[in-house]
């Protein structure tokens, strides 16, 4: 590790001293061959906080109001229906394309994907077309526009509508069952403490990995978030806050590897604020 760290990330080799021992500070139960892996790991360690800072991305999220769509393709043929053809489109994406022979289902449902809906065409609505053929070759179409309201942070603030910061902070690496905050992690309560105000809604999520008993894991998780509400004090009121012990009901990281159960020994903030006009 250290002669990673001075050939790919040119840090002089004075600056870092190397500490061999059996066990780390902190081990993971040896009784198990997962803890045993685990206990087989680098561990760094520095005076300078900034070393080991963790790293905040900022972005804008996109959010529809809706879940998806419900089609409900009335076709008539006297002759009969022979084939049928239905397609929705957002810009020059096609979302929805499906076809049959005979009879038309009564209900077609999409579900709205983010990633289909293009940016460049974010504004403009979203287009059905229906096409039928009879038995005797006869064919009709129909089109049916479905307006998209597209409001961009921009607009919200023209407009005066209400707009909110989500912040999500994980504090990663409790140490293996147990709920005690690390130096680390109190300084990153303290930070998403300053960015909040007697308004904001704050969800706080315990999590464990999913090694031992799940009974103790969902206790344990709770001790977790518990400790975490602790941390934040008074500025928000009990009011606006969930704590939930989730343990090893949900896994946010893959725990067939070390650092993936490692992860997991977490909890998770989502602050939501309201942005004032």
């Amino acid at each position: 590790v250290k002669s990673y760290l001075v050939k790919t990330w040119g840090i002089d080799p004075r600056r870092i001293r190397v500490v061999a021992r059996n066990l780390p500070t902190n081990p993971t139960s040896r009784s198990t061959p997962e803890g045993q892996a685990e206990n087989r790991r680098v561990e760094i360690t520095t005076r300078d906080g900034r070393v080991l800072a963790p790293t905040t991305r900022n972005e804008i999220e996109r959010r529809y109001n809706v879940a998806g769509i419900a089609l409900y393709p009335v076709i008539t043929a006297e002759a009969g229906l022979a084939q049928w053809s239905l397609t929705m489109r957002h810009g020059q994406s096609v979302v929805l394309d499906t076809s049959g022979t005979r009879s038309a289902p009564r209900r077609l449902a999409w579900t709205i994907v983010p990633e289909e809906f293009e940016k460049e065409a974010a504004g403009e609505d979203l287009v059905v077309s229906v096409a039928a053929t009879d038995t005797d070759g006869q064919k009709k179409t129909a089109r049916r526009d479905i307006p998209v309201k597209h409001l961009t942070v921009e607009k919200k603030r023209t407009q005066r509508i209400g707009d909110k910061i989500i912040a999500r902070s994980r504090l990663i690496v409790f140490e293996f069952d147990k709920a005690t905050l690390s130096p680390q992690n109190k300084s990153i309560i303290d930070e998403v403490r300053r960015q909040m105000t007697p308004d904001t809604k704050v969800q706080i999520l315990g999590y464990t990995d999913r090694l031992g008993d799940p009974k103790h894991n969902l206790e344990l998780s709770l001790r977790r978030a518990e400790a975490v509400r602790k941390a934040l004090g008074s500025i928000i009121p009990d009011a606006n806050v969930t704590v939930k012990g989730l343990g090893s009901t949900v896994l946010l990281f893959d725990n067939s590897t070390p650092e993936g159960r490692f992860y997991c020994r977490m909890v998770e903030i989502i602050a939501e604020t309201p942005v004032k006009n």
